[in-house]
């Protein structure tokens, strides 16, 4: 899970908008009113997500369907580290 509702908490007090993604939270057992709880917006489906978003948390990098149709597009690239095994 990228973002915890604590985390939500975090950014909705500093002033930002969340939208976090219907279900993101089901496999760490934390359901969307819990995220809604704290301040997100959980959008009807992904493509509205990473169509407003200006940033994306996510625990893996963005499928190429994902990445196109997100604005951050035209703007940035994607960039994932990952850890040597």
């Amino acid at each position: 899970m990228a973002l915890t509702p604590a985390g939500v908490r975090e950014l909705v007090d500093a002033g930002h908008e969340v939208y976090v993604q219907s279900g993101a939270g089901l496999g760490s057992a934390i359901s969307d009113e819990m995220y809604e709880a704290q301040g997100a917006s959980i959008p009807s489906d992904a493509a509205a997500v990473f169509g407003e978003a200006e940033l994306i948390v996510k625990v893996k990098e963005p499928s190429p369907p994902r990445w196109r149709c997100s604005s951050l597009a035209t703007r940035c690239s994607p960039t994932c580290t990952w850890p040597r095994r």
